[in-house]
């Protein structure tokens, strides 16, 4: 038989195994991956109604609710891990026991649990209808997200701050998502999106842009210091160049205003005529000494 086939009929077996290694684990791993699937991210939600070509298909439902409606055993796990997050969150979820076995066995935990996460904070227990901006599938208030992700930064800001470009951050949205894989001890960078008075607004979390820009400059501290050193320099080129322009801008004013004076004084050559004033009546210092008579020149200039 050719190798190809061999490798054709062992990828075969390993996509369709013949035991289930699933339902056999112990209840508590199948409710530790309950926990997991409990809430979901789509980083790009709120990106859906301004980028058609990739839109992204709403959720018909909850991953937990699919992982329930596998089979009887996944079910009932299910049921019992959102049962124990209800009573063991009661401050907040309000959640109470049935007290007979019969109202019991109608409750459905999974349902309820959902119903709930759906109208409130997860955190808190609040009446809230906005979505935490790292996890957009959990409702969450704005003090519990500032809480619960309290190291949250811009995109324009991961951009400043640690010398990167959009497409080494945001790999997926510019055909570029092989990037990372460059970095194999970085995952793709965690972030999510909102709007905020109709703009788009994309967070990261520091420490993840800190993680991937220590890799992706090599030593962070050293690069920021010389591009620090470079924006000083640069800083001081202009301030330079503004203060030879002011130079330049000061000495032209001067000559021009030697230049008016130049023409000034070679123009009163020009003088034709003289007219006398008999100032009688002229109340200057000298007059009133004694002189009862000043004979002025004015200028006459020929048109």
């Amino acid at each position: 038989m050719p190798p190809a086939a061999m490798v054709l009929i062992d990828l075969v077996e390993d996509a369709m195994p013949s035991r289930d290694y699933f339902t056999p684990l112990p209840a508590e791993t199948i409710q530790q991956i309950a926990s997991y699937l409990y809430a979901s991210h789509v980083p790009d939600k709120a990106r859906q109604d301004t980028i058609s070509s990739t839109r992204i298909p709403p959720k018909s439902s909850s991953d937990l609710l699919s992982l329930a409606s596998t089979c009887k055993t996944l079910h009932q796990q299910t049921n019992n891990w959102a049962h124990h997050f209800l009573h063991q969150h009661r401050s907040i979820t309000k959640y109470k026991d049935f007290k007979t076995a019969k109202a019991a066995a109608k409750q459905i935990p999974l349902k309820e649990l959902l119903q709930w996460s759906s109208r409130n904070c997860v955190f808190c227990g609040k009446k809230s209808a906005r979505s935490a901006i790292l996890m957009n599938d959990l409702r969450c208030c704005r003090d519990c997200d500032r809480e619960q992700w309290p190291n949250k930064i811009t995109k324009t800001e991961a951009l400043k701050k640690f010398d990167l470009r959009e497409h080494q951050i945001l790999p997926g949205q510019h055909r570029l998502s092989k990037l990372l894989a460059q970095y194999p001890g970085v995952p793709p960078l965690r972030y999510g999106t909102y709007r905020s008075a109709g703009v788009l607004t994309t967070m990261f979390l520091q420490e993840d842009v800190e993680a991937f820009a220590e890799l992706a400059h090599g030593d962070l501290k050293g690069h920021l210091k010389k591009r620090e050193e470079a924006r000083l320099q640069r800083q001081l080129k202009r301030k330079l160049k503004a203060d030879e322009r002011e130079l330049e801008a000061v000495e032209a004013a001067e000559a021009a205003e030697v230049g008016t004076l130049r023409d000034m004084q070679g123009n009163q050559g020009d003088a034709r005529e003289v007219i006398v004033i008999d100032n009688e009546d002229y109340t200057d210092d000298r007059i009133r000494n004694g002189a009862s008579e000043e004979m002025f020149t004015l200028p006459v200039w020929e048109n």
